[in-house]
């Protein structure tokens, strides 16, 4: 398994980004939370096979049909140890 950090930069508030990755994820088996911040972004920490991983944040890099994603960065983390995903705020 791998974990990454994934921070989703752009209009991705107020799209229905989060509930869209929430499905996502549940689809391609993906652990994690996603939630929105302040400065108007949106992180997701996620952990799942390699390749699922991959197929997450190619997903992430678009999002939903209303988002206008402009950056997306990712970063290693520790273990989440959590066995669902779901939305933090």
């Amino acid at each position: 398994m791998i974990n990454y950090k994934i921070e989703v930069k752009g209009d991705v508030q107020g799209v229905g980004y989060r509930y869209a990755a929430y499905q996502k994820a549940k689809i391609l088996g993906v652990k994690g939370t996603v939630e929105n911040q302040e400065d108007g972004s949106v992180v997701i920490n996620a952990s799942a096979k390699p390749e699922t991983m991959q197929s997450f944040v190619n997903w992430c890099q678009v999002g939903p049909d209303a988002a206008k994603v402009s950056k997306v960065n990712t970063e290693e983390i520790s273990n989440l140890g959590t066995n669902e995903f779901k939305i933090v705020r």
